[in-house]
């Protein structure tokens, strides 16, 4: 189990931490979509993604040493929707520049996050409470994103 479980961090790293050279971000349009005043420093996102895809892989960990990935189905299928919106995310926002999408992907990945947390107490009160970090900060993404929206005509968006 062990060694199942470090593969699947391995994995997860990797993954979780090189979607940025897959789909770079365009800092020259973010840069000129106008933001609201608590939106943090662009160093801040990399630096809390980076402890949140631990944590967050550490929570999948745990839930894989109790056995509660064959057992816990909806935390599976919760972990995979997330999974795959967290991923979306930067291909909406940053690739196709279109606010309105990642807005509601980000609110998805809020959603599933919280969704994961729920569902992973019933096995492990550690994984849940690793993934607390993970449901705050995606839902003060989700009011960032949607703040960032609202603030920027849509003409803007698709310069």
């Amino acid at each position: 189990m062990l060694r199942k479980s470090s593969v699947f961090l391995a994995i997860a790293t990797f993954l979780l931490f090189n979607i940025g050279s897959i789909i770079p971000a365009d800092k020259t349009w973010y840069n000129k979509l106008e933001k609201p005043a608590w939106s943090p420093k662009d160093k801040t996102f990399g630096l809390v993604w980076t402890i949140l895809f631990a944590l967050i892989s550490f929570a999948v960990v745990i839930m894989i040493q109790k056995g509660a990935t064959k057992k816990n189905k909806k935390f599976m299928v919760t972990l995979g929707t997330n999974y795959v919106a967290n991923q979306i995310f930067p291909l909406l926002q940053f690739r196709y520049k279109n606010m309105m999408a990642s807005t509601a992907d980000a609110i998805i990945v809020a959603f599933t996050a919280l969704l994961m947390a729920i569902t992973a107490r019933k096995e492990s009160k550690l994984a849940s409470a690793l993934l607390a970090p993970y449901v705050l900060w995606s839902t003060f993404a989700s009011a960032l994103s949607t703040a960032i929206y609202i603030k920027n005509k849509p003409d803007r968006v698709h310069e």
